[in-house]
């Protein structure tokens, strides 16, 4: 019995990798019992699915999804399915399964062994393994059509309410992948899509793609309304999850390493420093504060101006026809504005006191 199972393995196997008609996959995986042929593996851990992948066969693939087969809740125990289809750049198989298997995808790093080696990699990578995610995958082989169907198939561009076919550098931003995003920028993107995925970035404390984009060197001038980055950053915290809050220190850094200018004060109201004093947030204050200090300090040591006095800036220029930012009010000096900020925090800890009474 187990030497007539060895036997159809190995013809199974054989039908796959020699990309027969399809008929004749059907009619091998129709003799194989369904628990047998999804514990199968080779000595590499390698499944039935695996191997149709690796042999690029989409046939094969479409085939054992349609008979019900390696679909949900079905998990190999080694090799993600994406993963391995993305090493192998072959897009329709990465569709078929991110439609058969949408929760395959992820932005959560997964440990994989390379099969094809990375042919676009910043890095000697010396391991055969990679904590990485599909897409970090396809970008390090330099399948960019590979990348881009991956992200038309997820949900993230979705999210992101990104429109049209070919901006694809916001979701590789929102999906954390800076191998995507080199790739995808030495396709010669257009300067508007570089400029939206710098939003993205700044919106989500996301400094390794940062500083991917700003490398570019495109003119920011007409981005946000001609706001500075710092005053985007610091704007947005309300809306960033807590543990973005971590990396407020290492954006503030990469916009210092690509000579943004920590002192400006054009448009009114956005001057870095009282920018970032005045939107600490109360919620989860003893978490968060420790990072937007180390950002203070940062930006004193930059030579930031703690007694600017953005009053009598606004009055100076008044006439000029210079914006005026919303959000916060303008302030005397830093002094000021944490004075202004702690109010709003002790009424908000009171209120939460009384509401916990």
């Amino acid at each position: 019995m187990a030497a007539k199972i060895e036997d159809l393995k190995k013809t199974l196997y054989k039908k796959i990798l020699t990309t027969e008609d399809v008929s004749s996959v059907r009619q091998c995986l129709e003799k194989c019992e369904r628990k047998y042929l999804l514990a199968w593996t080779d000595e590499g851990g390698y499944d039935v699915l695996h191997h149709a992948i690796m042999a690029n066969n989409i046939e094969a693939v479409g085939m054992i999804f349609a008979m019900g087969l390696f679909k949900p809740p079905h998990e190999p125990k080694y090799h993600p399915y994406i993963h391995l289809a993305a090493n192998f750049g072959n897009r329709s198989i990465s569709v078929m399964i991110l439609q058969e298997r949408p929760q395959d995808y992820s932005t959560t790093r997964t440990k994989f062994k390379w099969v094809k080696k990375p042919t676009e990699s910043s890095q000697n990578l010396t391991s055969e393994t990679s904590m990485v995610t599909p897409l970090d995958v396809a970008g390090e082989c330099g399948h960019v059509d590979c990348i881009r169907s991956i992200l038309d198939v997820s949900s993230i561009r979705t999210k992101l309410g990104i429109k049209g076919s070919d901006n694809h550098l916001s979701a590789a931003c929102a999906s954390s992948s800076s191998s995507a995003l080199r790739l995808l920028l030495k396709q010669r993107p257009s300067s508007e899509d570089i400029k939206s995925a710098i939003g993205t970035a700044l919106k989500q404390a996301n400094a390794e793609c940062l500083d991917v984009l700003l490398k570019c060197n495109t003119s920011l001038t007409s981005l946000f309304g001609g706001m500075n980055l710092y005053h985007v950053l610091y704007s947005y915290c309300f809306s960033f999850k807590k543990t973005w809050y971590e990396s407020f220190l290492a954006v503030t850094s990469v916009l210092l390493k690509h000579k943004q200018n920590p002192v400006c004060a054009i448009p009114f109201r956005t001057y870095p420093l009282y920018s970032l004093i005045s939107h600490t947030p109360a919620s989860d204050f003893g978490r968060t504060f420790p990072y937007i200090a180390a950002c203070m300090v940062v930006l004193l040591n930059a030579g930031v101006d703690p007694n600017f006095n953005e009053v009598h800036f606004e009055s100076e220029h008044e006439g000029k026809n210079v914006q005026t930012a919303f959000g916060r009010g303008a302030f005397p000096s830093a002094l000021h504005c944490l004075y202004g900020n702690v109010k709003t925090l002790m009424r908000r800890f009171d209120d939460e006191d009384t509401n916990i009474r």
